[in-house]
């Protein structure tokens, strides 16, 4: 018997309201499929606008129609699509659905560049019918508006069989903050998309700005629960840009929090480290901060980590290194002795101060300063002829994944989103805090008792026409219909809040 997946978000909401992603709204004053598929940036009933991005895989040939609609209106488009040649017949089609009091403003088919029938640059852009491969992996962007009032949009693909292959609920269902935990009441099959806080920016000096910093690396795993074992999400937060500019040596920008104390082990903490200090004998830059490390741990295990980036470089009046961080830059395969990301070093005198390392497994070491030293050969040998103290620093380290999965952004999969695990710009500016996503799939969610225990039922057979035959849905009737019976909204799937080791350990700076 199955059972709907449940999707979950969770981040490090900087909002009072816990509205970052989609969530679902619902109205009676909506029609079914608005009701059934609807979703919305955020629980804000003001004038918005947003652009949402959905992806589809496609699984198999035909003709697919795209069902939309919207409180108040919307336009889409499609990418990784081709023209539709005389050959092909695997199309794409627009539905309008019509209601009370909102709109919907559709096009039947995608305006696209019309290179095959015209050879002429540039192209004309005519509507035309578009074609996919089985297997293609398609995104579609829908730029939807409210006008005030309670706000959704809903859609759907279906295929030429009229069966829905994707809507716009199975994109994300909840979204939550920080750090949780639960104990799961039964089995469960997980795959987790993680990504660790992003590293800030180095600060500027007078005329040269500092480096950029890094964004936070992509993790994923699939794996099970059993029911008693206790699943917990920590979010890393994002590393705070180095001021920059300033006399007296501004300081670096502080590291973002994560999980601390893994198994009450201090250096087992997933926390970036703070950025270099700039010299005290100038106007230079500070390095930027860590990005803390998200993690999903099991019974206080961690099982999947994505490492936080590392700070970048503040800046001197000569630049004479390169002072960017970046996910090329980081620790991954390295043996972890400590989890915590390092300090960027402070500068003495004048000069831009280190980057500071992301947590991870391992966590990142911390960027080092500089100074630019001149020799001059003499006949007494080889003296010191001068030097340049005023320069950018080294950016931190970028912390490591586990498992040890080559660096990646993510941007490619499918829960990708703007706005998150993003490298702060130079001149100080911010990372962005990481995110965590979880597909939980129940597992034999029905038990009967064998021998005094309860034990779970992972499959139903029934008797008919003599053969037994997989029970694959149950229905119940509900006001003379029968309703799919399925395990969507469970309420014992919710995470709620844990508390304590949370964003603590600082590791210093080691030359």
């Amino acid at each position: 018997m199955s059972t709907q997946k449940v999707v979950k978000e969770f981040t490090y909401d900087r909002l009072p309201n816990g509205t970052v992603g989609l969530v679902n709204r619902t109205l009676d004053v909506w029609p079914s499929f608005l009701n059934t598929y609807g979703v919305w940036p955020n629980y804000g009933n003001g004038v918005e606008t947003h652009s949402l991005t959905f992806y589809w895989t496609v699984s198999q040939g035909g003709t697919y129609t795209f069902t939309g609609t919207c409180d108040n209106s919307f336009t889409w488009s499609i990418e990784n699509a081709r023209l539709l040649s005389s050959s092909v017949r695997d199309t794409f089609s627009g539905q309008v659905l019509s209601g009370k009091s909102w709109q919907t403003v559709f096009s039947n088919v995608p305006v696209l560049p019309n290179y095959q029938y015209n050879n002429r640059y540039p192209p004309t852009f005519t509507p035309q019918p578009i074609r996919f491969a089985a297997g293609q992996r398609i995104k579609m962007t829908v730029n939807v508006r409210n006008d005030g009032g309670p706000a959704a949009f809903g859609g759907t693909i279906t295929n030429s069989s009229g069966a829905v292959e994707f809507h716009t609920r199975q994109t994300i269902t909840d979204t939550s903050t920080g750090r949780y935990a639960n104990t799961f009441p039964f089995d469960a099959s997980i795959t987790a998309h993680i990504w660790g806080g992003g590293g800030g920016g180095g600060g500027n000096d007078a005329t040269v700005r500092g480096g950029v910093g890094s964004p936070g690396l992509y993790n994923t795993l699939s794996f099970v629960v059993s029911a008693g074992d206790t699943l917990e999400v920590a979010v890393g937060v994002r590393g705070a840009g180095g001021l920059g500019d300033l006399r007296g040596g501004p300081p670096g920008g502080v590291g973002g929090n994560s999980r601390t104390n893994i198994s009450s082990n201090s250096i087992l903490s997933l926390n970036g480290g703070k950025g270099g200090r700039a010299g005290l004998g100038g106007a230079s830059g500070a390095g930027g901060g860590g990005g803390g490390a998200s993690v999903v741990l099991v019974n206080g295990t961690p099982i999947l980590i994505a490492g936080g980036g590392g700070g970048g470089g503040g800046a001197g009046l000569s630049r004479a290194f390169n002072p960017d961080a970046s996910i090329g830059n980081n620790v991954i395969g390295a043996t972890p002795s400590d989890y915590r990301g390092m300090v960027g070093q402070d500068k003495n005198g004048d000069g831009g101060g280190g980057g500071a390392g992301g947590g991870g497994y391992p966590g990142g070491t911390g960027g080092q300063t500089n100074s630019i030293t001149f020799f001059q050969n003499t006949r007494g040998g080889t003296v010191f002829a001068g030097g340049i103290q005023d320069c950018p620093a080294d950016p931190g380290k970028t912390g490591g994944n586990l498992p040890a999965n080559s660096a990646s952004t993510g941007v490619d999969t499918v829960y990708y989103k703007s706005g998150f695990a993003g490298g702060g710009p130079s001149g100080g500016g911010n990372g962005q805090d990481g995110r965590i996503i979880l597909e939980i799939e129940p597992v034999g969610i029905l038990s009967t008792k064998v021998s005094g225990e309860w034990k779970q039922v992972p499959e139903i057979f029934v008797k008919v026409s003599g053969a037994w035959k997989t029970v694959s849905e149950a229905q119940i009737k509900v006001d003379g219909s029968w309703k799919k019976v399925e395990d969507s909204g469970r309420g014992d799937i919710e995470l709620p809040t844990a508390s304590g080791n949370y964003g603590t350990v600082v590791r210093s700076y080691s030359s």
